[in-house]
């Protein structure tokens, strides 16, 4: 039977490997993120130079077509989400499926 004390110690020993899950997902969130922004940018800019980029960057969004928004929710934050989801979900609840082999 197990004591408290091992409890917590045990309970102690996960955090660790709970917080580098952690950074592993929020890493692979902002890699998705930023492929799929890259891809959209490429889509919609071309192939501009690292000035127009820093200029467009730093420009406020005021003014900005809802329709050049919306074209970024749709290329690049839903594609990114919806990859995240699963590959979290496929992690988290493996389906435990053998091939019969």
């Amino acid at each position: 039977m197990e004591t408290q004390q091992t409890k917590t110690k045990s309970a102690k020993r996960k955090w660790p490997g709970r917080i580098l899950h952690f950074l592993v997902y929020i890493f692979i969130l902002l890699v998705l993120l930023l492929y799929f922004s890259v891809q959209w940018g490429i889509a919609n800019y071309g192939n501009i130079g690292m000035d127009e980029i820093v200029f467009t960057l730093s420009m406020s969004l005021e003014g900005t077509s809802q329709t050049f928004i919306n074209s970024y929710l749709r290329s690049a934050l839903l594609p990114t989400v919806v990859l995240f989801v699963l590959f979290f979900w496929s992690f988290m609840f493996p389906t435990g499926i053998s091939t019969g082999l």
